[in-house]
């Protein structure tokens, strides 16, 4: 198949075709082993300006983001992103181009880029099962940021990540940064009420330790 697709995105006269071949030939090779292969196909479909390879523009868009995100690229990811070609994805694909889009800005440090895409999925997906990563995502750079709205916004992650998985480490992760919120502003009350929820087994190992010294030290 990979030679076939190759031929066609060498010989093709019609860009709907090369730009269909592209893709798919820069799929395999993906899968190959051969990003850097796959990327330089992706981008050849971004070229092509003709109407008709509009959907498969889309489709190598989302296949040149995830490919720099495997990569652990995070600036090129968001980079290669382009909203407006987004409504051209399949519906399922929306969520996970946005999610890591998302990731690949809070592991940056631009989190309210990130809260947007995060919040995004919320409000177009709510159900699906990116939305309870998101959820968990806009809640560390919501951390990250020190934001006043911490507290409220973890309510509603949890809600979302319990939704899709109710034994989930997340609630117990979520939770904990509620915890941490309250302690590090002396609120010990709610920050002992917050730890309290807080599941011990559920959490790293190296979490273990502090979670149970500061709720003892905010149950006092």
């Amino acid at each position: 198949p990979l030679s076939h697709y190759a031929r066609l995105s060498r010989e093709g006269t019609e860009s709907e075709l090369v730009a269909e071949a592209l893709v798919k030939s820069s799929r395999l090779r993906k899968e190959g082993g051969k990003p850097d292969e796959a990327v330089a196909g992706f981008e050849r479909v971004l070229e092509l300006k003709d109407d008709k390879a509009g959907p498969w523009r889309a489709i190598a868009r989302y296949g040149l983001v995830e490919s720099h995100y495997k990569a652990g690229d995070w600036p090129a990811a968001p980079e290669a992103y382009a909203a407006t070609e987004t409504v051209q994805l399949p519906e399922d694909q929306r969520p996970r181009l946005w999610l890591m889009v998302g990731d690949a800005q809070a592991k940056t440090k631009q989190h309210r880029r990130a809260i947007d895409l995060f919040q995004m999925i919320d409000q177009y997906f709510p159900a699906s099962p990116e939305n309870a990563e998101a959820s968990y995502r806009r809640l560390l750079s919501l951390n990250e940021l020190r934001d006043p709205s911490l507290p409220s916004v973890a309510t509603q992650a949890i809600d979302r990540i319990k939704a899709v998985d109710p034994d989930s480490p997340q609630v117990d992760l979520a939770r904990f940064i509620v915890a941490e919120y309250f302690f590090t502003r002396l609120v010990y009350p709610q920050a002992a009420e917050a730890y309290k929820e807080v599941r011990v087994d559920k959490l790293p190992e190296n979490l273990r330790q502090p979670l149970l010294f500061r709720r003892g030290w905010a149950c006092q």
